[in-house]
């Protein structure tokens, strides 16, 4: 099943006089390979998963619209959707990366991931791109995108198409190819279920 959809959001940018385009002013995110990050379980592939699970699984994939060589990445934090905004310094957030194909000219491919997370609220809070060694972040403002997966459920949110050549960075499309996320989930036998295709809601995310 293939299905594409453009997402308008809306991202504000971090600035720094002292390079081009966005640039980071905080943490950098280290290599995201299968793996949650900031305290979200790394899986190996001896990782269990049953319905009695306490956490979820997110089956999610991510790549560039644009032409190599460049790195994209996308940051997931929990949302309190009373207040609108992101849990700050909760222990749980979800980097995904991917890099474009190493010869130049060509587009690259959609990179899979699989993530055990508590239960609760995900929004896109942050977009990166690495496009000619100059490092671009856009925070997100207003209108974003969020997941709920929800206690011993393997959930399938979709491939993540995101555009960084062009400020600001943002999620161009969403699509997903349940043959791709269900070949990346095979790499853990040990987590049992029926894996669920689901979309991603809009939400609002404030200053």
């Amino acid at each position: 099943m293939l299905w594409r959809r453009t997402i308008p959001l809306t991202f504000v940018c971090i600035l720094s006089f002292a390079s081009y385009g966005c640039v980071t002013t905080g943490e950098t995110p280290g290599t995201q390979d299968a793996a949650g990050d900031g305290g979200s379980e790394r899986l190996g592939t001896a990782a269990s998963f049953d319905s009695s699970s306490a956490d979820a699984i997110v089956v999610m994939g991510i790549m560039a619209n644009d032409v190599g060589p460049l790195t994209v990445q996308a940051l997931w934090e929990p949302y309190d959707a009373a207040s609108r905004k992101v849990v700050r310094g909760a222990p749980t957030r979800i980097w995904m990366r991917a890099s474009a194909a190493p010869t130049p000219g060509e587009r690259p491919d959609i990179a899979h991931a699989v993530f055990r997370v508590p239960p609760g609220e995900y929004v896109i809070s942050r977009l990166m791109g690495n496009v000619e060694r100059r490092f671009r972040v856009t925070d997100a403002v207003g209108d974003t995108l969020r997941i709920r997966p929800r206690a011993g459920e393997i959930v399938y949110v979709g491939d993540y198409v995101l555009t960084v050549t062009r400020l600001p960075l943002r999620v161009s499309a969403v699509t997903h190819n349940e043959r791709l996320a269900r070949a990346a989930l095979a790499a853990y036998p040990d987590i049992r279920g029926e894996m669920k295709l689901t979309r991603p809601e809009p939400a609002v995310l404030g200053r």
